[in-house]
């Protein structure tokens, strides 16, 4: 089993936790009292170096200044919830 790494930050939007194994991003989504429980399981570490290119990435596209995210990401999911993924991030911005 693999490492998550996981991290909180505030944005615009509010407090966001996100979650990342060697393969690139799993999980980023607000982290409230309701959803505090569903942080993913295994085995967890935070590291806040991690997610430096994700936070610097939202507080541009916050800003207006990013358009499009270049990361990695490997977010888990059935074989229809990946299409779902793939096919979501072909929608060009604004569309």
């Amino acid at each position: 089993m693999s490492t998550l790494s996981w991290d909180t930050f505030e944005t615009p939007y509010g407090l966001m936790i996100a979650t990342a194994d060697e393969s690139g991003l799993k999980l980023l989504k607000r982290f409230n009292a309701r959803n505090a429980g569903n942080v993913p399981s295994g085995s967890l570490r935070r590291r806040p170096e991690v997610f430096m290119e994700l936070r610097r990435q939202l507080e541009q596209y916050f800003s207006g200044k990013l358009k499009n995210f270049v990361l990695d990401i490997n977010p888990d999911g059935s074989e229809f919830q990946l299409s779902v993924w793939r096919a979501v991030q072909g929608i060009p911005w604004g569309s």
